[in-house]
């Protein structure tokens, strides 16, 4: 059975004797995939990023559309340049901290789990979409099936959405994932900063999304935006805040560059994800398998 921490503090208070913040364990690596009819085996598309979410006590991996359907979101067409499109996506899910030496160190691991994206049956997509707006939103949710032995399920929740820090104009913010590939090291990712660029409040292009300033590259499609003080130092609509311990707010999920010699990218507003899971018919979802407990890990706070 998968081992879960049993509370955030305690998955907080291990990771901190690692020196680890614990949103570089939040993002997952996906890979998608698809059957290679030549060989049988599974013939790699693409990397991304992805989060889990928690909601009313189950995991879901939280991605983008075109992640896990590989075509471009304007036009429809396939993003590989072969045609083909995946009917897999793996997510490496971070392991429990094990102590690996006398003097109390720790190590992580992590373990690749696939999950299949169309239905066996009928061919459907098993990801859930936004309700109204369907396929203009590049935010699907998709159900996770089984998780591994020894897992650590570190997953936002929407205790995250109302932490009191603002969200405006040139706000500092995070976007944690996996660009090219590239991690901190082994399944942790990689934090790039930018800055929100329009009015949040306002939806761009007349969709639930604004945009951000940074540096952004290929493979952190699907990323969650956060905004994290390490410190404690928040601010919120009265000004400065000092709290104890890591602040976060989760605004969102980054989903590319507005174009490619540009630096503005669009973020899809934290509410997407609470939107298409209130939609989903997730009650007649099967057990998740491996899953014995959950405890969330909420926004540090």
């Amino acid at each position: 059975m998968i081992h879960l921490m049993s509370t955030s503090e305690q998955a907080s208070s291990t990771l901190r004797e690692m020196g680890i913040q614990l949103p570089s364990l939040m993002s997952v690596r996906i890979t998608m995939t698809c059957k290679n009819h030549v060989t049988e085996g599974d013939l790699e598309l693409a990397q991304g990023t992805g989060f889990l979410f928690n909601w009313q006590d189950r995991p879901y991996l939280v991605t983008n559309r075109h992640n896990l359907t590989g075509r471009r979101q304007d036009d429809g067409s396939p993003l590989n340049r072969h045609g083909a499109t995946p009917d897999t996506v793996h997510i490496a899910h971070n392991l429990s901290p094990r102590v690996e030496t006398e003097a109390g160190q720790f190590s992580l691991g992590w373990e690749s789990v696939p999950e299949i994206l169309l239905d066996d049956s009928t061919g459907d997509h098993r990801w859930f979409e936004h309700p109204s707006l369907g396929a203009h939103v590049d935010v699907v949710v998709l159900p996770i099936s089984r998780v591994p032995n020894g897992g650590m399920m570190l997953a936002y929740t929407t205790n995250g959405f109302s932490q009191p820090i603002g969200v405006g104009p040139s706000q500092d913010l995070s976007i944690v994932g996996f660009p090219f590939g590239e991690s901190s090291g082994g399944n942790v990712a990689v934090w790039v900063r930018g800055s929100v660029a329009s009015e949040p409040v306002m939806d761009h292009g007349g969709l639930p999304r604004f945009l951000i300033d940074a540096r952004t590259r290929p493979g952190q499609s699907g990323s969650p935006v956060i905004i994290y003080s390490a410190s404690g130092v928040v601010n919120d609509a009265g000004g400065i805040t000092v709290g104890v311990g890591p602040h976060q707010r989760l605004v969102g999920v980054y989903s590319g560059r507005t174009n490619e010699q540009s630096d503005l990218g669009l973020v899809w507003k934290a509410s997407t994800i609470v939107d298409i899971l209130s939609a989903a018919d997730t009650a007649s979802l099967p057990p998740v398998t491996g899953l014995a407990a959950w405890a969330n890990v909420d926004s540090p706070r």
